[in-house]
C-alpha cells in the first residue's frame, strides 16, 4: 500500500500492527467516513458463537429473530478489528444495515461463500 493510511481508516503503522496480531485483514467502507477493518473468524470462534446462539434460542424459544441479531453482534465482535468500539450506543446509533452487512462480509472473509474456485481433478 502506497498511502501512508488507510482512507477513513487506520494509518499504515496501525494497519501493519493490526495485520501482524491478526493476519489477514480486510477494509469495509460504507462511506469515506464509516471504515471498518475486520479479519477471518477461525473454526473455534464460529462453533463457539454458535454454541452462543444455540443457549440464546433454547432461552428464548419464542423469539428467533432475537438469536439472528445476537449471532450477528457476536460475529461482529469476534471478527471487528478497527475501529474499537466499546461504547455500545455506537452500533444503536448507527445505521440499521452496518451490523448485518458486516456480519456478512466477516463471514464471507471467512470461507462461508460461493465463490471459491472448483475444479476436477
Amino acid at each position: 500500500m502506497a498511502e501512508d493510511k488507510v482512507v477513513g481508516g487506520p494509518t499504515k503503522e496501525e494497519l501493519d500492527e493490526l495485520q501482524k496480531k491478526n493476519g489477514k485483514c480486510f477494509k469495509v467502507a460504507f462511506s469515506e467516513s464509516d471504515v471498518f477493518i475486520v479479519r477471518r473468524l477461525k473454526r473455534f470462534e464460529h462453533r463457539n458463537i454458535l454454541r452462543e446462539v444455540q443457549e440464546i434460542m433454547r432461552a428464548n424459544p419464542n423469539d428467533p429473530q432475537l438469536a439472528s441479531v445476537a449471532q450477528e453482534e457476536k460475529i461482529v465482535a469476534a471478527g471487528l478489528v478497527w475501529p474499537v468500539i466499546s461504547d455500545q450506543t455506537y452500533w444503536a446509533t448507527s445505521p440499521a444495515g452496518f451490523m448485518p452487512s458486516l456480519a456478512q462480509t466477516i463471514m464471507e472473509v471467512s470461507g462461508f461463500t460461493d465463490q471459491f474456485k472448483i475444479e476436477e481433478l
